[in-house]
């Protein structure tokens, strides 16, 4: 099964938002094999065979079907229009209800830029075209000189340097003639960029919980705050738990599981 869906968990995927359809998954290829210990030639140990491969040139109905349904918990319906056999690949679609398939009609849109002394990130929707995402004349902040852009290795992340920045003003930034993969150019855009409240290190958050005894209270990551969880979900233990050889005992009345990222 291979599925390309928006689960309404903001805490496993982080917070939605519509800028960034359409989205695309790729596959080269598809290779199964047969658990044959002690007779196979193939994975670990040989102890695999492999009965077929598929080079997903086209759509094989003798081995697969497009789903056409979706499930508790899925914010999207999927539909045959969304699985797509092109250039020696499977694409996996995740759109609108406008323009579905593999295409995209939009421009790349910033989605937010954080602000530092002598340094702007900014986040797009979708992958840039590095020549237009590196021309430092695409990027305007009043009162604030841009002196180089640097596409990041995600193709949706930009560093700006620039002159000093005041931290404790509120500055906007205008984006313009960004390209995506497609070749569609973004419309001028102007966002306001979020200002970096420098963190004390070391830094002590208390994982699941609020702010306590020295420890910073767990918090969801967004472009507004310095630190944060971008999944898992949390456990809690009851508040009057005794931890041996521990002054911090309420420290440990929570965590994160489900393979938790910061």
């Amino acid at each position: 099964m291979m599925n390309v869906w928006n689960p309404d968990q903001p805490n496993w995927v982080g917070a939605w938002s519509d800028k960034i359809l359409p989205a695309f998954s790729y596959y080269d290829r598809v290779k199964y094999s047969a658990y044959t210990p002690g007779t196979g030639s193939y994975g670990t140990d040989n102890n695999f065979s492999v009965l077929w491969t598929d080079e997903l040139d086209s759509f094989d109905t003798t081995r697969w079907e497009k789903g056409v349904h979706t499930f508790s918990g899925n914010n999207c319906d999927f539909i045959q229009e969304n699985v797509i056999f092109e250039n020696g690949k499977m694409i996996l679609a995740l759109t609108d209800n406008i323009t579905p398939g593999f295409k995209d009609v939009k421009g790349p849109a910033p989605i937010w830029a954080r602000a530092e002394k002598n340094r702007v990130t900014l986040f797009f929707s979708e992958e840039i075209n590095a020549v237009n995402g590196s021309n430092k004349a695409n990027y305007s902040i009043p009162g604030i000189a841009v002196q180089s852009a640097k596409v990041k290795d995600d193709n949706r992340t930009v560093e700006l340097r620039t002159s000093d920045i005041n931290l404790s003003s509120t500055y906007n930034i205008i984006v313009l003639n960004q390209k995506d993969i497609f070749g569609n150019t973004s419309s001028p855009a102007a966002i306001t960029m979020q200002n970096a409240a420098p963190l004390l290190f070391p830094l002590r958050v208390n994982i699941g919980g609020g702010e306590v005894s020295g420890f910073l209270a767990d918090q969801e990551f967004s472009a507004k705050v310095e630190y944060g969880f971008l999944s898992g979900t949390v456990r809690t233990y009851p508040p009057d738990i005794v931890v041996a050889d521990s002054n911090g005992d309420s420290v440990y009345t929570s965590e994160r599981n489900d393979f938790p990222t910061y």
